[in-house]
């Protein structure tokens, strides 16, 4: 009857030996494979994401900017997508991708997509920017707009 006992608790003290050992090594690989540096990067592109969005969802300046008088990127006139500033911005992200980032005040890589296909002057515009290659840093957001007084969604993304 002794030995039975010792038994069952021998098998009771293996589980609870391989259950520590596995939250053991759960928690030194979290340690070692954790970084504040990330969470500073990420918490970086979403605040400069948020920052981009905001520039492109205003009027820009001056209101009536062009290619040759642009101080900041705003594709909105009276809170809907004016198609001229849209049709502006991408011949300039297109002609100069590194213009258009300094327009928008950032350092990160940047691409804007549409949820709706976009037409200015016969030119299809569905995307602006350079698209996402493989980074560890990515941040995505997205934002409302009216285009052709029906809402679309304006995704943005931001990378380094």
């Amino acid at each position: 009857m002794k030995g039975r006992r010792a038994q069952g608790w021998g098998f009771d003290l293996a589980i609870a030996l391989m259950i520590f050992s596995a939250v053991l090594f759960l928690f030194f690989f979290y340690i070692l494979n954790y970084s504040p540096e990330a969470d500073k990067n990420l918490a970086d592109m979403n605040s400069e994401a948020d920052s981009i969005s905001n520039l492109i969802l205003s009027e820009g300046r001056p209101i009536d900017w062009n290619s040759s008088n642009v101080q900041e990127i705003g594709i909105l006139t009276g809170k809907k997508i004016n198609e001229t500033k849209l049709h502006n911005f991408f011949n300039i992200s297109t002609d100069n991708y590194n213009l258009t980032k300094s327009l928008l005040k950032t350092n990160y890589e940047y691409f804007i997509n549409f949820s709706e296909t976009i037409y200015s002057d016969g030119i299809l515009i569905s995307e602006i920017g350079k698209k996402p290659i493989e980074s560890q840093y990515l941040s995505k957001s997205f934002r409302q707009a009216i285009y052709n007084n029906k809402p679309i969604t304006i995704y943005f993304e931001v990378w380094k």
